[in-house]
């Protein structure tokens, strides 16, 4: 008698590759979670990310930054390296914005097509609690796209600098003090980490969706739109005058609490929607 092919893809996992870096994650994301292979398929061999070259292009930044307080001409000279990078903006973020859409959309339709065939029903009947079954539905659903969202980190760390730079020119008279490095190093920072946390808060714009709706295309194109809602509000507070301190609540702190927020909303209303049922 053949194996299931749920018990047959992790005795392969360990065989392809007997340590895997996803088992630091919580069990629900790693890609052993019976769930999470389900939905990944045949893609459960996608490769995790390494970070080390977004690591040492970050650093090398926040040292050049560093050295720029010693010698401000430092900015001056490097100015004319910025304009290949700002031509580039446009390519990096349509393939952030179809990265993103990819993961609501593959969350939407799973958890939408699940409710459909009765396989939700189903799976509420193990002893998975219905939380750890909808976090693993979104976790797979970023894993999909998670070899472009290691490049876009990397294309990230590359772009980030000369935006952040232009951006603060306003504030550059604080140079005395330090404050304006200060910024850059946080500005930089924090578009990192919004790669980070961004595509679990679509996963689970995309999980509320397919809990809210049997049909696969309504709940997608609902999850893209509120997707694409949420960043033109959060992109239109950044061009309002703002005082320092204002801008580092809109530039850092909305950008990278809201989005955790966000997701732990998303799961507490889709857990209420399919607990109706």
């Amino acid at each position: 008698m053949n194996e299931p092919r749920a018990l047959r893809l992790p005795i392969a996992a360990s065989l392809f590759q007997p340590a895997l870096p996803d088992r630091r994650l919580p069990r629900w994301a790693r890609r052993g979670h019976p769930v999470v292979q389900r939905q990944l398929g045949f893609f459960w061999k996608i490769m995790t990310p390494d970070f080390r070259l977004t690591w040492q292009v970050y650093v090398f930044q926040v040292v050049l930054i560093a050295i720029s307080v010693l010698i401000p001409a430092i900015f001056t000279l490097l100015l004319p390296v910025i304009v290949v990078p700002v031509m580039l903006l446009p390519f990096a973020f349509y393939a952030y914005g179809e990265a993103l859409y990819r993961i609501g959309a593959a969350a939407a339709a799973s958890v939408a097509e699940d409710q459909r065939a009765r396989r939700l029903d189903l799976l509420r009947t193990t002893p998975l609690p219905l939380r750890e079954i909808l976090l693993a539905k979104g976790a797979a659903a970023v894993w999909r796209q998670v070899e472009s969202l290691d490049l876009l980190l990397v294309v990230t760390a590359f772009l980030s600098l000369p935006m952040v730079l232009i951006l603060n020119t306003q504030v550059m008279q604080l140079d005395e003090v330090g404050g304006a490095r200060l910024l850059m190093i946080v500005g930089l920072t924090a578009s990192l980490l919004r790669i980070v946390v961004e595509p679990p808060m679509i996963a689970a714009l995309g999980v509320l969706m397919g809990s809210v709706s049997r049909d696969r295309i309504p709940a997608m194109l609902a999850t893209g739109a509120l997707g694409f809602a949420y960043f033109v509000m959060i992109n239109l507070l950044r061009l309002a005058p703002l005082s320092l301190e204002a801008r580092l609540v809109v530039e850092v702190a909305l950008p990278l609490v809201l989005p955790p927020l966000i997701t732990l909303f998303c799961l507490w209303l889709a857990e209420r929607a399919l607990g109706r049922e």
